[in-house]
């Protein structure tokens, strides 16, 4: 059943108000700034961050295979997206609890470590199964034409959003003690997460045939691996995103990297955290821009430059500098806009591809394997224990370069896609 021109453009504003939400969700709960943080105050392990770091990178992802199984048996997408959204509620609830309550009680560190991982598991590994039936949503129940800009409003008014609330994080992390900050900063989350999931619940949905012959996971798995592998350019979009896989491994590090050589205070996050979201904001306007009027994998071209230079930055302050402060402002500016543009183009050209199957499993295997690559910051933990922070930003700062030769064969072998 198809909708109208007034149900998609309803959808489309309400997506854009559910990613606006969305996004204010992010400084208070920053997998490169604020939860290093908070983590760092439990732990000295840098792996035990990596990995972290990496459950918040993959789990979003590597669930979306076993999703993509499941979606042809159901006929309504916002069904799953709204039961699983639960869960997610559900998993915030449960941090507070452990920050709030179980932590006052116990006075036990290993304690609140371990329950904020589990808790920040579930929510991850639950947003993987929501994640994928709200891209078959964009994908069915709104303009193809206008999916450049739905990701860059979401963005660009979103980031404006942020900006606003660093203030608001600057003055919690200093009014209250370690660690009911962080549970502060963990209830706003739950509140915004709660009113963006309500405003998509909003949506108008195409209905879909139910497909009782559907095949299993086992067999779902095999014949949608087999079709992507015969889509153009499939083997070189998965060498990009190895790449930024392993450029992505430093995210967690660059703050504890800041805070251990260069005595930062992490009441002074929010500047950091006001300088990544002004790259992000500013740089939609190209990556949306680029993503409409040529083509997704145009953004991978231009995406080396502010890739390779985040972590050379880091390489090239001087321990004691008085000027830190200000270079890795712009380390972490330049890291936003990275952050935008793999995000922006990566996803439209897993929609590109679903469009010439008209279906949702391509997006949910490649989401899985992107998700399993996003496990790199277990890896970059490490690193950092093995060889130290030097050679985690040389070894990202080359992976963000080879990004570069990857687009070139990338932009021949996708340019029949739109």
């Amino acid at each position: 059943m198809s909708l109208s021109v007034a149900d998609q453009t309803r959808n489309f504003r309400l997506a854009v108000w559910n990613g606006i939400i969305f996004q204010l969700t992010s400084p208070f709960l920053d997998i490169s700034l604020i939860l290093p943080l908070f983590l760092s105050g439990l732990t000295d392990s840098a792996v035990v961050i990596g990995l972290a770091g990496a459950l918040m990178l993959a789990g979003g992802s590597i669930m979306q295979a076993p999703a993509a199984s499941i979606l042809p048996r159901m006929s309504s997408r916002m069904k799953l997206y709204l039961n699983v959204g639960w869960v997610r509620i559900f998993a915030l609830f449960s941090l507070l609890l452990m920050v709030f309550a179980v932590y006052p009680l116990t006075r036990s560190r290993l304690g609140l470590l371990v329950g904020s991982l589990i808790c920040l598991s579930v929510l991850q590994l639950s947003t993987g199964f929501s994640s994928l039936a709200f891209l078959e949503i964009v994908r069915t129940s709104m303009p193809a034409s206008h999916r450049g800009r739905l990701w860059g409003y979401r963005k660009f008014i979103g980031g404006i959003g942020i900006l606003l609330c660093t203030p608001l994080v600057r003055w919690i992390l200093a009014r209250y003690p370690y660690p009911a900050n962080y549970g502060v900063l963990f209830g706003i989350v739950w509140m915004l997460t709660c009113i963006a999931i309500a405003v998509f619940g909003l949506v108008r949905e195409t209905k879909h045939r139910i497909d009782p012959d559907a095949p299993g996971f086992r067999n779902h798995l095999h014949s949608t691996l087999v079709e992507m592998s015969l889509e153009p350019g499939f083997g070189r979009l998965a060498t990009a995103q190895v790449l930024i896989s392993v450029w992505m491994m430093a995210l967690p590090f660059y703050i504890l990297h800041a805070k251990q050589f260069m005595r930062i205070d992490p009441r002074q996050v929010a500047l950091l955290l006001a300088a990544q979201i002004t790259g992000k904001i500013l740089s939609n306007i190209l990556w949306a821009n680029l993503d409409d009027r040529f083509s997704s994998q145009l953004i991978y071209r231009w995406l080396p430059i502010p890739a390779v230079l985040a972590p050379v930055i880091l390489l090239l302050i001087p321990s004691g500098s008085t000027h830190a402060m200000i270079w890795l402002s712009v380390a972490f500016f330049v890291m936003g806009t990275a952050l935008t543009g793999i995000e922006i183009g990566y996803t439209n050209i897993t929609l590109d591809l679903a469009d010439r199957r008209a279906s949702a499993g391509g997006i949910g295997v490649m989401n899985s394997i992107n998700g399993i690559l996003s496990l790199m910051p277990l890896a970059g933990g490490l690193c950092v224990h093995w060889l130290g922070y030097r050679w985690l930003f040389i070894l990202t700062a080359a992976a963000g370069l080879l990004v570069y030769p990857v687009s070139v064969r990338l932009a021949a072998d996708f340019r029949q896609i739109r």
